[in-house]
């Protein structure tokens, strides 16, 4: 099961474009949840973490959606994240080309 709190989302499961729909899903809920929190009353070292250890398939549609859900983030006013990954997910996101966008937090 997918939880998630404002300092932490924890992903499980299919990331991949078969699975992509209900991790949406779980992902817009959160930045819901997380525009009806007063983001004002965060500190200045607000991070979150998210932990995608538990990811089993990871293709680059699942890699475009943590980078849509990452810029909207920002947008919102959090600078600060940490991804959990296994070694597999880390290797997939390394050869499908996401390391600029994904572990640089470099988001246009």
């Amino acid at each position: 099961m997918n939880q998630f709190d404002v300092n932490r989302i924890t992903l499980n499961g299919d990331l991949s474009t078969a699975g992509v729909k209900e991790q949406f899903s779980l992902l817009l809920e959160y930045i819901v949840r997380m525009g009806e929190s007063d983001l004002s009353s965060l500190d200045k070292s607000f991070s979150l973490e998210i932990n995608l250890t538990k990811v089993h398939a990871l293709d680059a549609c699942g890699c475009q959606l943590l980078v849509v859900f990452l810029r909207t983030l920002r947008k919102r006013g959090v600078k600060l994240f940490s991804l959990m990954l296994s070694d597999d997910c880390r290797e997939k996101i390394h050869s499908l080309g996401f390391d600029d966008e994904l572990f640089n937090g470099e988001f246009a």
